[in-house]
């Protein structure tokens, strides 16, 4: 076992956390804003080894597995739903460079989950994506002043999510 596998495991047990505190306590099944909250990594919900940075992707990885084998939520179709809308929460508020990043780098890797077959669940990547360029055009100004080549990036995205994964979305003219 290396060093993601251990990554993986302590997103694991973040994941069972929430899923058991808004089961338990809070008694719901969408897990929406404990997605968000691991998503993001901040405080204790930060997977990172070594001081490199919070790892999204073992966290990805800890909500398919625990999808796949937990029977609670195994199967129940609010456990994806909750993942996707969490995304979407960072895509309605991606009017900071940072999150308009993250976003790209939650679907890109869904997306590549999906393509080589280790996701459990799909979700609708475009309706994201469609989303996330909504809110990118309305905050466009904004954007480019603290990223000023956001536009060429955007097109480079697109060319990237539509050439490794044809999926296509609204691009609002990037």
């Amino acid at each position: 076992m290396g060093v993601y596998d251990d990554l993986v495991r302590q997103a694991y047990r973040n994941v069972n956390t929430i899923v058991e505190t808004d089961l338990n306590i809070h008694k719901c099944s969408d897990h929406t804003i404990g997605f968000m909250i691991l998503l993001e990594g901040e405080g204790p919900a930060r997977v990172e080894y070594n001081g490199n940075g919070h790892n999204y992707q073992a966290v990805i990885d800890a909500i398919h597995d625990y999808y796949r084998v937990n029977s609670k939520v195994s199967g129940n179709e609010t456990f994806p739903q909750s993942f996707q809308k969490a995304i979407e929460g960072f895509a309605r508020f991606c009017s900071k460079g940072k999150t308009f990043q993250s976003v790209f780098n939650f679907i890109s890797y869904q997306l590549y989950k999906e393509k080589e077959g280790s996701a459990t669940f799909q979700i609708d990547c475009a309706a994201v994506l469609n989303l996330w360029s909504k809110t990118i055009s309305e905050n466009h100004e904004k954007l480019v002043a603290e990223t000023p080549n956001l536009d060429s990036w955007l097109r480079e995205t697109y060319d990237y999510l539509r050439n490794t994964y044809g999926i296509r979305w609204d691009s609002r003219g990037f």
